[in-house]
């Protein structure tokens, strides 16, 4: 009589080609959603640069004369005068949430503007711009417009965005 069962080493075959599926199933599902993490940083990195240089580019529009940096000059800061002849300046300060937490110095892009009313500094007259900013630098490259290049990072990755502000109220052009 004849058994119709399976031997031993069958079955471990069996076992070892099963464990190589599930263990390939495994690295493919685990290396899909580390792809789709690195993916969605990335996207929240470019959605925040875009928010940034929108916000940037609101506030430069509200001037009507370029102070510093002068036509041709780079500076991390931008200084002008907006239509109502308020001193405006858009400068970095240091974001040490961000900077603790994906632990390399980062900045925030900060929107200042002074009135005049004979009071010093006024905190309610900042406005954040954007942070988690690496570097970010400004060009005059007209009497009216302003070329901005910034990077802005996370812990694993970086995207760097360059726009272009124009005055709205014409200041400088004579």
């Amino acid at each position: 009589m004849k058994n119709r069962g399976f031997t031993s080493i069958e079955l471990l075959v069996v076992a070892a080609i099963l464990a190589m599926v599930i263990a390939i199933g495994m690295q493919l599902f685990f290396s899909r959603n580390q792809a789709e993490q690195s993916l969605m940083g990335k996207l929240t990195l470019q959605s925040d640069a875009r928010k940034a240089a929108d916000m940037i580019i609101a506030r430069v529009r509200e001037g009507a004369e370029i102070i510093r940096p002068f036509l041709g000059e780079t500076r991390n800061y931008m200084v002008y005068l907006d239509g109502v002849n308020n001193t405006c300046m858009i400068y970095m300060t240091e974001d040490v949430e961000n900077t603790q937490k994906f632990k390399r110095p980062l900045y925030k892009l900060i929107s200042y503007t002074h009135n005049y009313t004979g009071s010093g500094f006024q905190p309610m007259q900042e406005k954040v711009l954007g942070s988690s900013l690496q570097r970010v630098a400004f060009t005059t490259i007209s009497p009216n417009s302003v070329q901005v290049t910034a990077t802005i990072a996370n812990e694993k990755s970086e995207f760097q965005f360059v726009t272009h502000a124009g005055l709205l109220n014409f200041g400088g052009a004579k």
